[in-house]
This record gives C-alpha cells, structure tokens and sequence, in this order.
C-alpha cells in the first residue's frame, strides 16, 4: 500500500471508499463513483473510469466513469467494451470527438502481471503529466478486482459464509462454529496457522487454533498488550510483517509464538452490538511474507457476516460526587513545584491520575508513551478523554489520554487544560535536554577507552557515570537503520528500557549501542530485552553478549570482539538475532583481541616459507595449499580456483616440500590445519563462506 503520509485528504477518502466497495459488495458501484469523484476533485481531471475484467462471467466486463459528460460517456465506453479484451487498451487511447483538447492516461493494474483491469483518466493537456497520481490507487484497484474474482469461490449461496445457522452458531462462540470460522481464515489467508481468542475487559485468552506444529497452543495476555491486545484497545486491525522484529512482542507470549516460528502475522477485533470488542482472530505465517490489502479487505468482509459477536459489558465503577476546593488548590500548587523541578514526565502522569482518580498517558503524535513505562500498563477498553498536547506553537506533539474517575471539566479550575498541557511542555523539553546531554558523556566517554584505555581520569569519569568499571559483561546492540533512522526521542526510549531491565544506561554509538553490565548481578535474558526494544523500534535488532572484562583495556578488547561477532551474526542465515560470545567456538577464540595477534604470528612462522616462495617466483601456492587442506577434496580446492585439479596436486605437493614438515606428527599436522583456516579468514573469507553456504546446502 502507499505511505499514508503522501496522501492529500481527497485520496485518504478515495482509498477508504475503494476499501468499503470490496467489503460492502451490495454499495459497492455507489463507493466506486464516490472514489472516483473524489480522485477527480484531487486532480482536476475532466473524467476518470474504472474497467474491470471478468473471467469466465457474462458480461465479462463492467466500468464505472464519474466526470463531465457522463451520458456521452457512458454510450461511447459501452460502444468500445463490446470489442475483444485484448484490444479494449488500444481503443480507449482514441478519445471521443468532445474530449480532443485531453490528455488520455491509461494505467492496467496489476502493472506487471496480466492486466485484471484499467484505469483511466482524462486531463487538460497542460496537466496531464504533473497531476496523475494513479499510483496511489492501483493497488486498491487491484485488490478491489481479484475480491470480485474470489466471491464465487468464498461468498457464493453454496459456501459455508451464506449459512444462516453457521453464522448464528459463530456469534454465539460455539466452539465447533469458531473450527469453521478458522478453516475459512485459513484458505482465505493462505495462512499456516490460525488462532481464535475470547476478548473480554481486562484480557484475551485464546480458546480454539488450526495449523499448530504442537498441541497445547495457547496464552492469555492483558488488553493493550501484544498483537491481540492492541487490536482489542484499539479496535482496529493489526498486521506486523515480522513477528520477531515488531513492536508487539509481550514477554509472556512470545516463547508461544515463536515455538511456532511464526513471522507475518494479522489480528482482526470482532465486536458486539455496542462496539466493544469480544474476539480477536489471527492469522499467521511461517515466513516473512505480509499478508496483502487484499486478504486484509476479504478477511473484513467475513467479519461483517458474522458481527456483531454476544459479550457481557463489565459493569461500570460509580463514583460519588466530591467537592474539589480544596483539592485543585492542592493541586495547583503542586504542579507550580513540578514547573520548577520536574524532570521526567512520568512525574506529570502521577500527578495527573491522582488528580483525575484514573489512569493517565501522554502520547505523542504516533500515539506511543513518552513515559516508556507506561506502555507496559494495561489501559481501559473504553474511550479516553483527550487532552491536544500542541494547542498553538508547542514543540511536542500528540495527546493526553484520560479515563477520569471525576466528573471533567472542572468547574473549580477552568484553565486546567492550558496549565497542565503547558507543564507538559516544559517537563519534555527539560527532560530530552538532559538525557542528550547524558547520552554524549557516555558516548564520549567510550570512545576515549577505545583510543587510551589507561588513562586513569576515565575510570573515575565511568564511575561517575555510574558504569561498571571494574568488571562487568559488554553487551552490543545494532539496528538496521535502513528504512527508518533513531531519533533523540527513540534512542531515549530505548535507554529507558535498559535502565528499567537492568538499572544501566545505553551508551549510543551511531546505528549501534553498548550496554555495560554488572556481571554481580541478576539480569534478564537477551532474548526478553530484545523483545522490549522492539517495542520502542521495530527494525531488525540484533543482540551479542557474553564479552567480559575486568579492566578499562580489556572492555577495548571486548567491544571489539563483540562488533567482529556482529559481523558474523549478520552475515549468517537470517532469522538469528542473538549470539552469544563465550560459545566455545573456533572463530569466537579467534576473534578474542588478547590472541589475537599471537595466533596470527603463529600463523606466519609456519607458513613463512611457502609465502617467501610464492613472493620470489609469483606463484600462488599458498592459496592452493590452505584451500585444499580446509576443503580436504582437490576437485572442491579446483573448482573454487578455476584451475584443473591436477595443478592443485602439484602445487599442494610442492608448498608441503617447502615447508618440510612432518605430517605424521600430531602437532604439525594440526598446525598446518589451524595456519591454513586462520590464513583464509583473514586473506580471503570469502572462501570460508562459500564453504558455509556450501555446507548449508
């Protein structure tokens, strides 16, 4: 789908009136032209038309045309839609006589894949090429398209959606309508793995599922959390295109899920008769493979069937009348503190909930907690009452959310909006002005240990800093900034997790981060602290941990080894996000920065006469030798160097009489073997992973 952010509000109202044509088939000609329309009015075309082929349907092809002329319009596109399919494009190109001051624009949607349909558009010809904006609506064209192909197969009077009792047995969550409700979500999503869970107030609980690799499926997790949770808050749909680096993750569901290997993944909230939420259906895939607008728009339509879904309203908290007197002046005078001290803005939100006698949230403009914290807390179901956090001119955006427990506004304190939004302002700016502060100390600081470890100011600057010095345990973070860049607020976030997780800060280094442990301590799993970052920055995160030290120039040696694993981790099979340092492995124990530099000596000795010959006579029997012994066959040595396998007999043959070695003794034979890999990795490992992916295959 295109970015929401490009469109204009007339092609926000087009693509919602497309959507509601796909879902809505008994309005659906009257949505078409009101898009239409809408489209027009966007970019002053004269007309714009809508063809649509049918396969194997008598007429084969319908149009819908919105513009000027309209009955002039219509005759001369029915005179042309009578010819073959394959040449209506051709005759479309050749307006009528009352359109020849126009630039005609025709656009077949799919672009690539054979047409399932046209669009077309007519403009002034001094508009023509700045004013098209057809791209935006292509994709819901053909989406709206092939749903008009699939409703024999899904929506036909002979299919299980038409009948009458399975609909009735569905709304009553009758466990055996709910199987058949999964099995219909499964064909029409070409899911792997379909899910049901009963919403209630405080939770989602999931009680039937089809596709599961094991038995046992199932979790329960709080409103507001999670995919499901979210959907449920929010009453909207909720699509993630990579279960394991989306927002959504919740600590104690996702061991559920991903013992699923599930990846792409949908939740639509299906509501009662009052617009509360009463169940959560999901869909998922085993690969990262989003699911298309679409499914998205078939998967609605089926949720129209069967709304609205029984549910029991929790009883709603009464609250007895208070008088508030005494109470704003309390109040009034505490925010004026707050004005002055206040640091962070979880100290408004305390603030506020005990003035309001509820919960409390400030957003921003994406709707995510400037409080980290606060996202962790299950909010209300209900609506909140919202306060605009940018009334004029203000820096930050967004909102505060409100479920009161006292009657609003109060009449004791008219300017309460404007006061409270103010110190709103006034605590965030304060606040992101000291953490950058704070977070270029720390990344100061860190980048004087790797130039001089020794230097004895930085140890007291870390302690300073309140950073484990002595000892401790690196831990090295990277995202994939590709797509989307951290922000100061991001980054903010981010650290905010960390230090909830492990009372230690993030140390920011571009796309990267260092965090330094106490290695005294209990902390959680990396796998739980990614999952929570996540949740701040949904991009590809990777984790490697497991570097220690106990001294400043050790944490050099650590950072290092640490980055060469990331290079590593990145470069391996996708889908591994976390490595741990001390595994014990060959390249882990090459990588250490402490032998580093002996085993590369080490390396040199034993080869040093065969690399003096190959330098004297411009030979290449270095390379032959460490291939062939890595690969251990001359034929794999021989198709990797594109020579015949009988050169790599002779110049292995011949490397091995230089170096006058004996073979048969253990030592030499493992050190000619170790030489040989460490030779590769370092000169040529591009070899060593093609091997790998050799080995893979």
């Amino acid at each position: 789908m295109t970015d929401s952010a490009y469109h204009t509000t007339e092609i926000t109202i087009l693509l919602k009136q497309l959507e509601y044509a796909a879902v809505y088939p008994e309005s659906r000609m009257h949505f078409i032209k009101e898009a239409l329309k809408s489209y027009n009015r966007d970019v002053q075309a004269m007309g714009s038309a809508i063809i649509f082929y049918h396969e194997q349907e008598d007429p084969p092809i319908s149009y819908m045309y919105a513009g000027t002329n309209e009955k002039e319009m219509h005759d001369w596109l029915h005179t042309r839609l009578k010819v073959s399919g394959d040449i209506i494009e051709t005759e479309m190109k050749q307006g009528p006589v009352f359109l020849e001051d126009f630039q005609t624009n025709i656009w077949p949607f799919p672009n690539q894949d054979e047409p399932i349909g046209l669009f077309i558009e007519w403009y002034p010809s001094q508009l023509a090429r700045k004013m098209s904006k057809s791209s935006f609506i292509l994709p819901h064209l053909k989406a709206l398209a092939e749903i008009m192909r699939k409703e024999k197969l899904y929506f036909s009077d002979s299919c299980i959606l038409r009948n009458q009792e399975w609909v009735e047995l569905v709304q009553q969550k009758d466990p055996g309508g709910l199987n058949e409700l999964l099995t219909v979500t499964q064909s029409i999503m070409g899911s792997d793995m379909v899910f049901w869970g009963n919403a209630n107030h405080k939770n989602v609980e999931i009680t039937n599922h089809a596709g599961a690799l094991r038995p046992g499926f199932g979790f329960q997790l709080p409103i507001g959390q999670g995919i499901g949770g979210n959907a449920a808050s929010k009453r909207n749909i909720i699509q993630v295109n990579d279960y394991r680096n989306c927002s959504y993750r919740y600590e104690e569901v996702t061991n559920a899920v991903d013992s699923e290997d599930i990846r792409s993944g949908f939740a639509i909230p299906f509501l009662d008769a009052h617009g509360n939420p009463t169940g959560i259906l999901y869909a998922s895939r085993r690969k990262i493979d989003p699911f298309s607008l679409t499914e998205n728009l078939l998967l609605q339509r089926v949720r129209n069937i069967v709304d609205p879904i029984t549910h029991k309203r929790p009883s709603k908290k009464l609250y007895t009348a208070e008088s508030f007197q005494s109470l704003v002046a309390k109040k009034k005078k505490e925010l004026r503190t707050l004005l002055l001290k206040a640091r962070n803005i979880q100290e408004i939100e305390v603030w506020l909930e005990d003035l309001v006698k509820g919960n409390v949230t400030i957003v921003d403009d994406r709707g995510n907690p400037y409080n980290q914290a606060a996202s962790l807390v299950a909010k209300p179901v209900d609506q909140p009452m919202t306060f605009n956090l940018h009334q004029t001119e203000e820096t930050y955006t967004g909102k505060i959310l409100m479920w009161p427990g006292i009657a609003l506004p109060m009449k004791d304190w008219p300017e309460a909006e404007e006061d409270i939004v103010n110190a709103c302002q006034i605590v965030l700016e304060r606040q992101e002005k000291q953490q950058r502060v704070q977070e270029n100390q720390k990344a100061s600081w860190f980048k004087d240990i790797l130039q001089a470890p020794n230097r004895e100011q930085l140890f007291y600057e870390g302690v300073r800093l309140g950073l484990p010095v002595n000892q401790g345990e690196l831990w090295y973070i990277e995202w994939d900034e590709k797509s989307r860049r951290t922000t100061q607020r991001i980054r903010s976030e981010l650290e905010e997790v960390a230090l909830r997780l492990f009372k230690s800060p993030l140390i920011f280094l571009e796309s990267s981060a260092i965090l330094l442990l106490n290695e005294t301590k209990t902390y959680h799993t990396p796998e739980t602290f990614r999952d929570y970052l996540l949740k701040v920055f949904p991009v590809a995160t990777w984790v490697v941990h497991g570097a220690t030290y106990t001294a400043l120039n050790e944490l050099k040696n650590a950072f290092y080894q640490s980055k060469k694993m990331m290079t590593r981790l990145q470069d391996a099979e996708k889908g591994n996000y976390i490595m741990e340092i001390d595994d014990y492995r060959l390249n882990s124990l090459l990588d250490n920065p402490s032998l580093h530099e002996d085993l590369e000596k080490f390396t040199y000795r034993i080869l040093l006469p065969v690399l003096e010959y190959d330098q004297h006579n411009d030979t290449q029997l270095t390379k032959t030798l460490v291939l062939s012994i890595i690969l251990e066959k001359p034929s794999l040595a021989a198709e990797r160097l594109f020579i015949h396998t009988n050169t790599v007999h002779y110049r292995t043959r011949r490397a091995k009489e230089i170096l006058q070695l004996d073979l048969n003794n253990p030592e030499n034979d493992v050190s000619l073997k170790l030489s040989a890999y460490i030779y590769l990795r370092k000169y040529h490992p591009e070899m060593l992973q093609a091997v790998s992916r050799k080995e893979r295959q």
